[in-house]
């Protein structure tokens, strides 16, 4: 016997319950599906929706979605087609267009993509996403002033796209406007933290050796870097905010941000990567002559079988490699 999320049989039941609006009912309970990747139960309700809406653009939209993911881009362009042809559906063409660009740009067929992203966006020129999509293809052919073009439309027409401002960022970051690209990216990894392309492209940014950020204000800088999941802040903060003999003003902030950010602080690594993370800063302390502040931090063990602590903050070194023994025989007990 099949076991049923909550969501499902609320949608269920929903169903039953009302006849008026069964069309879009069914759509929601097929969006329900396709976010547990149950294709075969989602493209039957979106195509029951249709049913009883012929003209509900958004069930052959959702349609085509479903066959996107299951990589049938070959079936998903058959079905798109017949919806072009087909005169007397009353559906957005804009939507369908779009759709056909992004399973013909699946296929690398970027030239008839291209041509689809086109029609999408002269029938309804507040169409964000084929902006955004058209972008990516004009990246590809190396028509950046088109292609930033098209990306700085579809952030006029939706300022809280993090797909568009990462796809800005990206474009930025190969036209070496490396401001502009850590702002972009910064802002895409605010708006959706989960989202992890604009990290990583972040990540790529700040630690390529060609890149130059003495032209970057520190703030901004730091702002950046604090976006990034904390272990990967300490070479990174090596690399683009600090040098000593350059600027000796930098090396209090960096003793402070060391220990302040990575100290009893629970996170989702094991007992060998803290290992490596303590060893490291006791590394940076020498290397940059640290004088340690006195910040008087309590350790952490958590509940959980990962390790949760970094190194007192007002201890020596000595102190630290042997606590760091303990605390991953600790850790190996939870195990």
């Amino acid at each position: 016997m099949e076991i049923r999320s909550q969501a499902l049989v609320e949608a269920d039941e929903q169903i039953e319950k009302t006849k008026k609006n069964l069309s879009a009912n069914l759509i929601e309970r097929g969006n329900i599906y396709l976010s547990e990747k149950k294709y075969k139960e989602a493209l039957q309700d979106y195509e029951a929706a249709t049913n009883y809406n012929i003209h509900n653009t958004l069930a052959y939209v959702k349609y085509a979605m479903v066959l996107y993911e299951m990589n049938e881009h070959q079936e998903g362009l058959i079905f798109l087609n017949t919806l072009l042809v087909n005169k007397n559906l009353k559906i957005d063409k804009s939507s369908i267009y779009f759709r056909r660009g992004m399973a013909n740009n699946a296929l690398n067929l970027n030239d008839v993509a291209l041509f689809d992203y086109t029609k999408s966006i002269e029938i309804d020129s507040n169409n964000s996403a084929a902006f955004c999509n058209r972008c990516i293809i004009y990246f590809e052919m190396k028509q950046f002033d088109k292609a930033l073009s098209d990306i700085n439309n579809a952030i006029k027409i939706n300022n809280r796209s993090m797909l568009a401002y990462n796809n800005r960022g990206y474009l930025y970051y190969n036209l070496n406007k490396i401001p502009e690209a850590i702002a972009d990216f910064s802002k895409a990894i605010s708006s959706q933290h989960d989202y992890e392309q604009p990290q990583k492209n972040l990540r790529e940014l700040l630690l390529d050796p060609n890149v130059d950020f003495k032209g970057i204000r520190k703030p901004e800088l730091l702002s950046a870097i604090n976006l990034l999941p904390e272990l990967e802040r300490i070479p990174i903060l090596e690399k683009c905010v600090l040098d000593p003999k350059e600027n000796p003003k930098n090396i209090n902030p960096l003793n402070t941000r060391l220990w302040k950010q990575n100290r009893s602080k629970p996170c989702s690594i094991n007992a060998g990567q803290v290992k490596i993370a303590n060893d490291r800063l006791i590394e940076l302390r020498k290397k940059y002559q640290l004088a340690m502040p006195q910040v008087p931090v309590k350790p952490n063990y958590g509940m959980t079988n990962w390790a949760t602590m970094y190194p007192l903050a007002n201890k020596d070194d000595k102190y630290i490699s042997e606590h760091n023994d303990k605390n991953a025989a600790m850790c190996k007990n939870t195990l």
